[in-house]
């Protein structure tokens, strides 16, 4: 199409025909070249300027080429990029101008009317043949009862509607795309189900209810509900293509709808599912709440709650098009993550009969902000999934300069175990560099104390305090609570401690209390958990319970597929990393602005201790002790310095008394700088994740979900929601005695009150 002219009828009106379509008759025609880039602010300001009418008040419609009972708006460019489409072999296009303020005072005068005639007891039927009052802004809104029609007025904002003939009660904001569904005779469907899908569609949209006379695989006839209206409908399988076209339609509506305000027959759990499927593609935390409004703001439905509910879930199920197809996919999605993000490390291998066993994902803006702004320091933790076809998610992340969790790489496997914890391992080995040491946190169970130091030998190990605090507890049997408190608390001081005095100090009061828990802390390989006794740098972080924080990104919907999973955790650090980014290009200082605080607080602390100079770099600070500080070597007695990387209270001290900048003396790692070098590279979206895979376009890789065998006791349907897991010391104090305030019992156990 080069150049086609657009005849613009303004100042008439539509008559609705015998055979349902609609003719536009009076006014004055103009004529507008209409190029196929043509804006569509652009051809409105035209006839603005032209008609020499207010461009804020125009509504601009069209018919398709070959039907005349619909009229189609454009309202933006796409529309009218397909207006000029559906008109290519055209070389003229009848466009239609309506004015809202003039719709409106004609409407009015029609109302009246109409008003004048009830009031004198003539009641009359709205039929075909009245004239219909298209517009887009207008004043006031009509109302009355269905079967006499008798019509008020009623003044309101201009954000309404006029009713037409047909009474069309499409609820606020209803598009006017719904019109295309059924357009006329000769339209053809691939299906009888298309077939009923879009006559569903457009009954809701209209506000009718129809009824089947015949519904069949080769044939459906259907009719409008309402008595005496002729609104009929036919259409038939072809015998020469498996096609199913529209033989006869009557599209005249005498009975003005007929749905009231509390829902529609026809919106079924189905059809909310079709409605919602794209948005829970983009959206998987859809609420049903949303789902309501929605529905009703686009089609002016009042579903129930439980209907928005079995909607979503049936949507789910649709997208998901089961769990071996979403396990299917992961070929193409490994392919596309090499594609969109070069650089990252994927890996997925399957059994012999080709199920799904692991997956290991790393993304190359995460491999580079470990490698160049992160310290030595990796997390690790997992956790089992619980979805419809289950797995385990095993996680590694470290510290960003602002003592964030900074994701690195995360697995989907069959099963927790040693060997999945030494295949996860060697992959990361892949994924990151070893140009240094590299110091671990984990727990010590499923095989993770033997693989971390199998597969990263020069590596340092340090046993999570949170799970240690778990296996401590089971071994106190027989105290009474308020010791086991005491006990619990003794253990995690001997752990922050950072001298041997101080540890030795905390084994002993232990020791007092009960000699089997003593054994069982010095048992327990207290120099991989120990700040006194640990010799590698795990700046103060004792704890590797990362995997609350993964699963707190997917917590809120449990039913997801797979790919639903490593694509919603793929937005989240694609989001954290944006977030972060823009957040530190406003910062102005050294460092981060939690070690800025940090800093600050030991300088303010250290103003009154005592500085004496022993030789040129070392010096003694007297506080309660005497603390030996060695500026070249970055050392201070108190260990402080050396674990958390920041200088201790004793140097601040020493860098007070000499002037030294103190900010020389601090990790690099907690410089500003370093942090934007964490969170220079982004992670790139992957187009049409979660959509259907073209078989045609993927590989010939087919992936089987792996064999679920579900305990007897977790057999059922799975919980919805997670249950959020406390530090065991907190679960042992939520029971406190209403009598004594002490914890541990209730006042029904009180000893007070045998007392």
């Amino acid at each position: 199409m080069g150049k086609t002219v657009a005849v613009c009828q303004v100042g008439g009106k539509f008559l609705m025909n015998n055979d349902g379509s609609m003719s536009y008759t009076g006014g004055e025609a103009h004529a507008i070249p209409v190029v196929p880039d043509m804006k569509f602010d652009e051809f409105k300001s035209e006839i603005a300027e032209m008609c020499n009418r207010d461009m804020s008040t125009l509504s601009i419609k069209y018919f398709l080429p070959s039907n005349r009972r619909t009229l189609i708006t454009i309202s933006n460019d796409k529309n009218m990029q397909r207006m000029i489409d559906f008109h290519e072999d055209s070389a003229t296009i009848d466009v239609f101008v309506l004015d809202g303020e003039v719709v409106a005072q004609n409407a009015l005068k029609t109302v009246n009317n109409r008003a004048r005639k009830a009031a004198s007891g003539t009641k009359r039927r709205t039929t075909a043949t009245d004239p219909i009052i298209p517009t887009a802004a207008t004043i006031y809104t009509i109302s009355g009862d269905r079967t006499a029609r008798t019509l008020s007025v009623n003044p309101i904002t201009p954000i309404a509607t006029i009713i037409t003939a047909f009474g069309n009660d499409k609820g606020p904001g209803l598009s006017s795309s719904t019109d295309n569904l059924i357009m006329g005779v000769g339209q053809e469907f691939n299906s009888a189900h298309d077939f009923r899908d879009a006559l569903r569609m457009y009954a809701i949209s209209k506000g009718f209810i129809f009824v089947y006379m015949k519904n069949e695989n080769t044939r459906v006839t259907a009719k409008c509900k309402a008595a005496a209206c002729p609104w009929r409908v036919h259409a038939s399988r072809l015998s020469t293509v498996q096609k199913f076209k529209i033989k006869t339609i009557n599209n005249v509506h005498t009975c003005g709808g007929g749905v009231g305000k509390n829902g529609h027959p026809h919106a079924s759990r189905r059809w909310v599912a079709s409605i919602i499927r794209d948005k829970i593609r983009d959206k998987p935390d859809y609420k049903p709440a949303e789902i309501v409004n929605d529905i009703y703001r686009e089609y002016g439905v009042n579903l129930k709650y439980h209907q928005a509910w079995r909607g979503k879930e049936i949507a789910q199920e649709q997208l998901q098009d089961s769990c071996a197809e979403a396990y299917n996919q992961l070929p193409w999605l490994c392919e596309r993550i090499r594609e969109t993000n070069p650089g990252s490390h994927v890996t997925l291998i399957m059994t012999d009969e080709s199920r799904f066993h692991r997956l290991f994902i790393s993304f190359h803006a995460s491999q580079h902000g470990f490698e160049n702004g992160c310290r030595p320091l990796i997390l690790l933790d997992g956790r089992s999934l619980r979805d419809k076809c289950q797995g385990t998610l095993l996680a590694a992340a470290s510290v960003d300069g602002d003592d964030a969790i900074f994701p690195i790489a995360f697995a989907i496997v069959d099963s927790e175990s040693y060997n999945s914890w030494h295949w996860f391992l060697d992959e990361l080995k892949l994924a990151v560099s070893t140009n240094r040491t590299i110091t671990f946190v984990s727990n010590t169970r499923n095989g993770l104390e033997e693989a971390v130091p199998q597969v990263f030998k020069d590596s340092y190990h340090a046993y999570s305090l949170h799970h240690l605090t778990e296996d401590f507890e089971r071994v106190l049997v027989g105290p009474s609570q308020m010791v086991k408190d005491a006990l619990v608390d003794e253990f995690k001081q001997a752990a922050y401690s950072c001298s041997i005095n101080d540890f030795n100090a905390c084994i002993e009061s232990i020791q007092n209390a009960s000699h089997d828990a003593a054994t069982w802390v010095l048992e327990s390989k207290h120099e991989h958990w120990s700040n006194a006794f640990f010799r590698g740098s795990r700046y103060n972080h004792v704890s590797s319970n990362i995997a609350e924080l993964f699963f707190g990104w997917i917590s809120d919907e449990r039913e997801l597929s797979i790919i639903q999973t490593v694509d919603m955790i793929r937005c989240k650090i694609m989001e954290i990393i944006y977030t972060r980014r823009e957040a530190s290009s406003s910062w102005s200082t050294i460092l981060t602005p939690s070690m800025e605080q940090r800093l600050e607080m030991e300088i303010s602390n250290s103003s009154l201790l005592s500085v004496l100079l022993s030789s040129g770099s070392v010096f003694e600070v007297q506080d309660d002790t005497v603390n030996i500080v060695d500026i070249e070597t970055w050392s201070c007695s108190c260990q402080r310095w050396k674990i958390s990387g920041l200088p201790c209270i004793h140097a601040a001290a020493v860098f007070n008394h000499t002037g030294r900048n103190m900010y020389d003396y601090c990790s690099r790692f907690f410089t500003v700088d370093c942090y934007r070098l964490t969170y220079l590279e982004s992670i790139y979206p992957i187009p049409d994740i979660g959509k259907p895979v073209n078989k045609d376009s993927n590989s010939q890789m087919i992936v089987h979900p792996p064999h679920i065998h579900r305990p007897h006791r977790l057999r059922g349907r799975p919980k919805k929601k997670w249950t959020e897991s406390l530090d065991p010391s907190k679960k042992l104090r939520l029971q406190n005695c209403s009598r004594c305030g002490g914890s541990g019992h209730n006042k029904l156990r009180c000893r007070e009150l045998k007392q």
